[in-house]
């Protein structure tokens, strides 16, 4: 697939949520676009430690351990985590995530860009 960048990069916030017990969906690309997850900050802001996944999934897939960036990350209380690097998401991806608890808050941010 050819993609012709029809924009600059945009910074952007992609998601800032707390985990829900279950699977929820907190980012979903654009139509026509691209993103790029470049970090996440992950605090348990609870009283016990917790665990949380983060999954990367492709347009009408399913989280699972084989798109799972996170998996059951074990955060001691008010323990953070920072993750940096680079990921790109194609268009209608969608980031998913899960908590054992909702005392994790999660930010993620990166960049979008449309193509034609």
């Amino acid at each position: 697939m050819t993609y012709q960048t029809n924009n600059i990069p945009t910074q952007v916030l992609i998601a800032q949520a707390p985990t829900t017990v279950g699977v929820s969906t907190v980012y979903t690309v654009p139509l026509k676009s691209r993103t790029l997850l470049q970090q996440i900050d992950v605090v348990n802001t609870g009283s016990a430690t917790a665990t949380f996944d983060i999954y990367l999934v492709t347009q009408n897939g399913t989280a699972g351990t084989s798109n799972a960036l996170f998996y059951q990350q074990s955060l001691l209380p008010k323990q953070n985590l920072q993750w940096q690097g680079q990921q790109v998401l194609d268009s209608q991806q969608t980031i998913q995530i899960n908590g054992s608890t909702t005392g994790i808050t999660m930010t993620m941010s990166g960049a979008t860009y449309g193509y034609y």
